[in-house]
């Protein structure tokens, strides 16, 4: 009877040990979870803790504009007025031959034309006359145009010269030549010449479109 009231008791403790067992299995000790946990948290808090110097990428230099002194602005060379250069037409030679006269216009100006003329007479009897135009002025600004001559019933264009000049002076300048022939009857007459020249402008403020002079070419 004590024999088997004995191995009831173990059999009964040995469940006990046996269920005390299978509560264990698959269960974590909280104070080991607890360690994990903290050992996690610590890691991230590493993580997310790291120096802002080493996870910011360094910011390039910053650039600033040049800035003109002064100093530099005075060893700029300073700008110069253009001045226009003064075109003098070059002078030829004086017409020459037995026969010459001079004839001008009258504007009432500084501004005036001088006729100068000048005729031989060739072996058929006729003339061979050469003619010079000049502009009589102080200051003078003017393109190249064109004079027109007319003799008798012939007219002869040539071209007048440009003409800058600058200076104060009353000078005469020349503007232009041309040569053409009457006959024998005509220079002992005396041929009406007029010379034009369209100067499309004013002078000492008297407008001027065209400058005339007018004279005779003839042997007397």
């Amino acid at each position: 009877m004590k024999k088997r009231y004995a191995a009831g008791v173990l059999a009964v403790c040995l469940l006990i040990a046996l269920s005390g067992c299978a509560g264990d299995v698959g269960q974590t000790d909280k104070s080991d979870a607890d360690t994990f946990t903290t050992v996690a948290e610590n890691r991230q808090t590493e993580q997310t803790n790291v120096p802002t110097a080493l996870t910011t990428a360094p910011s390039s230099p910053e650039t600033t504009e040049p800035v003109e002194t002064a100093a530099r602005a005075e060893t700029e060379p300073a700008t110069t007025a253009t001045t226009v250069a003064d075109v003098i037409p070059e002078t030829p030679d004086a017409p020459q031959g037995a026969y010459n006269g001079t004839f001008s216009s009258a504007t009432g100006t500084a501004l005036d034309l001088v006729v100068r003329w000048a005729a031989d007479q060739q072996e058929d009897g006729n003339y061979a006359v050469s003619l010079q135009a000049f502009v009589t002025c102080y200051g003078l600004d003017i393109g190249s145009r064109d004079a027109q001559l007319t003799v008798g019933d012939a007219t002869y264009t040539f071209p007048a010269n440009e003409i800058v000049k600058s200076e104060d002076e009353w000078s005469e300048v020349f503007l232009g030549q041309t040569a053409f022939t009457l006959t024998k009857e005509e220079m002992t007459v005396g041929a009406a010449a007029s010379l034009s020249w369209e100067y499309k402008g004013s002078y000492s403020g008297k407008a001027m479109p065209t400058i005339e002079a007018a004279g005779v070419i003839a042997v007397g």
